[in-house]
């Protein structure tokens, strides 16, 4: 009995040592370093959000106090990141990405620009479960699901790699709705705009909590109607809604829209790239796990209406595996699903001249007054896109508040064309 307690005070004695022999080397490593954290959208969306909250509170929990920086790294619903994190960024432990997990599937998928294998990040935490929607103006018609069956609803998508296509297409072939997608409306706020004007009824693959949160006074007043839901696990809050996976009893159906669901249940993952030092993944993994259990995160999170669901960098491994486990057959039937019919956005270029009010992202996002008189935010291009001051070439970030700018775009979150100033 002796014996035993002896060799049960060595064991842990030997644990408090490795544990922190640990930390001393992770101090070591990090002490003056900088942690990147890299969102997939643009700044002020969800992902931008989410992605600077971890920032604010992760780093005091990593040994030696690293100074952390986000960027933005957007494009292709997520996959621009994606790719970067798995084949470009660093391997030492100082990068972090807000790896999307929609994106996962294009790998499965066969996407040839999907140049990644998901099953190899190291997951480090994440911050959110979502429930995903389809929501309709109060303009469309569209007053319950009976809708979806009976008549023609055109929704606005991004890309075919979006939940804002893949939804509302799966819907289509598995269930039989009648959704027209039209393509081109590439952020979720151009797509509010569309509907606004007419342009289009709805849009799939709108997140519950930035419908609590964004667009919570649209959807108290009634103007927008949160009709169905998208989701493994629904938001209770939204409990009254009913839910697309319960509109069949089909197996395979189910098993299907499971699948294109999963990635929902770690929707504001992070994550770093192969190869990363295991003991660096853990480090990182207990630092997320302590910080997301702070007061002052969630005291943070709760002043930015940001909903908190965490997961651990273990159960996404979980999520992650059970994505990819889906079998080739129901891979062939999910990629006929999804290879409908789709219509693309005309855009109608105009030309208008106005007064730089803000300017974002480097000169990359200019707002002015339109010709109607509201607030436009258009991007801007340093390869795509035309930019003079007072005659001469110039680089987008010379472009500055209060500057008169002749734009010539195609309406409010399009790209410009160009951009004259004086």
């Amino acid at each position: 009995m002796g014996t035993n307690r002896i060799l049960a005070g060595f064991a842990g004695l030997t644990l408090c040592i490795a544990g922190a022999a640990g930390e001393a080397g992770a101090a070591e490593f990090y002490k003056g370093k900088r942690l990147t954290l890299e969102a997939s959208a643009g700044a002020g969306g969800g992902f931008d959000r989410y992605t600077r909250l971890l920032s604010r509170h992760i780093t005091r929990y990593i040994p030696g106090r690293p100074s952390v920086i986000v960027r933005n790294r957007s494009g292709a619903s997520g996959m621009v990141l994606v790719n970067y994190a798995y084949n470009v960024a660093p391997r030492d432990g100082t990068y972090i990405g807000n790896v999307r997990a929609s994106s996962l599937k294009e790998s499965i998928f066969g996407n040839k620009r999907a140049k990644f294998d998901g099953l190899k990040f190291g997951y480090i935490g994440n911050l959110n479960a979502e429930t995903s929607s389809c929501v309709f103006w109060h303009t469309s018609g569209a007053t319950s699901l009976k809708d979806f069956y009976t008549r023609e609803l055109i929704m606005g998508g991004s890309g075919r790699s979006g939940e804002s296509y893949s939804y509302p297409a799966l819907f289509n072939s598995l269930l039989g709705t009648k959704f027209k997608i039209i393509l081109g409306y590439r952020a979720s706020g151009l797509r509010m705009l569309a509907m606004e004007r007419g342009e289009i009824h709805g849009e799939c693959g709108a997140y519950t909590s930035i419908l609590k949160f964004r667009r919570a006074k649209y959807v108290k007043n009634g103007k927008l109607r949160v009709l169905v839901l998208a989701s493994n696990d629904p938001d209770p809050e939204f409990s009254h809604v009913p839910n697309m996976l319960d509109q069949t009893k089909d197996p395979i159906k189910r098993k299907i829209m499971a699948f294109m669901f999963a990635p929902l249940e770690i929707a504001r993952m992070f994550a770093v790239p192969p190869g990363v030092p295991k003991a660096r993944i853990k480090t990182l993994r207990a630092a997320f796990d302590a910080a997301v259990k702070d007061p002052a995160f969630l005291n943070d999170a709760k002043r930015g209406k940001l909903t908190i669901k965490t997961s651990s960098g273990a159960e996404i491994d979980k999520v992650v595996a059970r994505i990819y486990s889906v079998t080739p057959e129901m891979i062939k039937r999910i990629k006929k699903a999804l290879a409908g019919k789709v219509a693309k956005r005309k855009l109608v270029y105009y030309t208008h001249t106005a007064k730089i009010t803000k300017v974002r992202r480097k000169g990359g996002r200019i707002y002015f007054k339109d010709r109607d008189g509201t607030s436009a935010r258009v991007s801007v291009s340093g390869k795509k896109t035309k930019i003079t001051i007072r005659g001469k070439k110039a680089k987008k970030s010379k472009i500055k508040p209060g500057m008169t700018c002749t734009v010539h775009f195609a309406g409010p979150y399009s790209r410009a064309k160009s951009v004259a100033c004086e």
